[in-house]
């Protein structure tokens, strides 16, 4: 199996318009302001004389870009909100289910020992 390549699908599902979208315009806007605001507060750390000059640019910058990115990042909150409480309605049946399969299989090896158990002594008393 090393030979497989791995998918380029995360969870199995097919790629979409929107996947695509995020992908390649939402999460480099949301890293973009990321890096920016992280440059910014590290220059004004290192180098304060360089920052404060034009401070009010780079604040304009980062609300602008910041905009999107927050709309971005809240819709990827929403989307996995919805997610956590779809996996948290399904999770009764799992348990359900996997409580009868284990059942199923706890009642099938004891049958399967029962008749082992006959086998042993009806061919132990055809001797």
């Amino acid at each position: 199996m090393p030979d497989e390549k791995p998918s380029k699908i995360v969870w199995g599902g097919k790629a979409t318009i929107n996947d695509w979208m995020m992908r390649y315009i939402g999460l480099p806007i949301v890293w973009g302001w990321l890096l920016a605001a992280l440059a910014i507060v590290v220059m004004g750390v290192y180098e304060p004389d360089s920052v404060m000059p034009m401070l009010e640019g780079y604040i304009a910058l980062l609300a602008i870009v910041g905009t999107l990115a927050t709309l971005i990042v809240t819709s990827m909150l929403e989307l996995w909100k919805s997610e956590q409480q779809q996996e948290i309605a399904t999770m009764e049946g799992r348990i359900n289910h996997r409580q009868t399969l284990e059942e199923l299989q706890l009642a099938h090896e004891h049958r399967m020992d029962e008749m082992r158990a006959g086998i042993k002594r009806t061919s132990g008393k055809g001797r």
